[in-house]
């Protein structure tokens, strides 16, 4: 029997050795769009639950190709308007009322944040989420103009294979 070659190829072996699923790129990617796209995509695949003896146990939420089509569009929505996304985040964190729109500046949001993160444990998961947060408020070209990772270069690359 011959087999396909080159990235398809690999797809297939993955399979014929027991994989469910493969998620592969067929060109080249942005390092910092793909760990995005990952987060994304593991948000929508699995969910954290508590377990037997304390123990937190990861569940399949639903299936991979259901897992990237959500992915996908989730990436496309956050992309298609940046600010407005982190501006949410933000809000959200702070538990502040996200319909007073753009009323702070990013710089002023930023500083509410880093003096909510430097009264954290450095571990904790709202320390995480305000670090990432802040991250997103310190890009310089953070705008409510499309993104340049909305562009079809930094998604399309990815395939998924599933059986």
């Amino acid at each position: 029997e011959e087999f396909a070659e080159g990235v398809l190829g690999l797809a297939r072996a993955f399979t014929m050795a027991g994989a469910d699923a493969v998620i592969m790129s067929l060109w080249p990617v942005h390092d910092r769009a793909t760990q995005r796209l990952m987060e994304l995509f593991y948000e929508a695949w699995l969910t954290l639950e508590d377990g037997d003896n304390e123990e937190p146990i990861l569940r399949v939420k639903c299936s991979v190709a259901e897992a990237w089509t959500q992915t996908i569009r989730t990436w496309l929505t956050i992309q298609a308007d940046p600010e407005y996304h982190v501006r949410k985040q933000v809000y959200t964190l702070l538990g502040l009322d996200a319909s007073t729109g753009d009323e702070k500046s990013k710089d002023e949001l930023f500083d509410v944040c880093y003096n909510l993160f430097t009264e954290q444990e450095a571990d904790s998961a709202l320390a995480k989420s305000l670090k990432e947060v802040m991250n997103d408020l310190s890009i310089a070209d953070l705008s409510h103009e499309k993104s340049k990772y909305y562009h079809p270069l930094f998604w399309a690359a990815f395939s998924v294979v599933a059986v």
